[in-house]
């Protein structure tokens, strides 16, 4: 389950980079923002690539929902976070380098992952709970929800929020 989250992380913070589709100001992800970071990290270049585009991605996405009881694509409940930063010190590179080849590679590997393309809201739209998160049937909705956004234009925010009774 973690490879398959990592991929998505992958393709949407690499969809989400100024040169695609310009949801946060990051360029890290590109083939010249890795070569530029070959120079400061030469052997884990791709990973702080990784991490330095997800980390603007999830800053966006904090501003638009907040950080109290919701968690989404980029801000994961820390032991899911912490599997995740585990499995990434192990293969970061081929997963990460093998879906953001291009824009649209990104995008194929993105509809991938969701099966089809649904609709998107503008902004925040919750679509689930916490312990739903990592479930099959939710990363193919966060998904969806990405690729809609990303074909129509417009910019989505799919969050799960914790609830009180788990």
């Amino acid at each position: 389950m973690d490879e398959r989250l990592i991929r998505l992380r992958a393709v949407v913070a690499f969809l989400g980079e100024k040169k695609q589709f310009g949801w946060w100001e990051t360029s890290f992800l590109d083939e010249t923002g890795r070569g530029f970071l070959e120079r400061c990290f030469p052997r884990t270049a791709t990973h702080a690539a990784f991490r330095s585009t997800s980390e603007a991605a999830c800053r966006m996405h904090d501003a638009a929902i907040g950080k109290v009881g919701v968690f989404h694509l980029f801000r994961l409940p820390v032991e899911k976070e912490q599997s995740l930063d585990i499995r990434l010190g192990k293969a970061s590179h081929q997963i990460i380098t093998s879906v953001i080849e291009s824009k649209e590679n990104a995008l194929k590997e993105l509809e991938k992952i969701a099966g089809n393309s649904g609709k998107a809201s503008s902004g925040p739209i919750q679509i689930g709970y916490e312990k739903e998160i990592t479930n099959p049937a939710a990363l193919r909705r966060i998904a969806e929800n990405y690729l809609a956004a990303f074909k129509t234009g417009i910019q989505t925010i799919p969050y799960f929020i914790k609830k009180e009774n788990d």
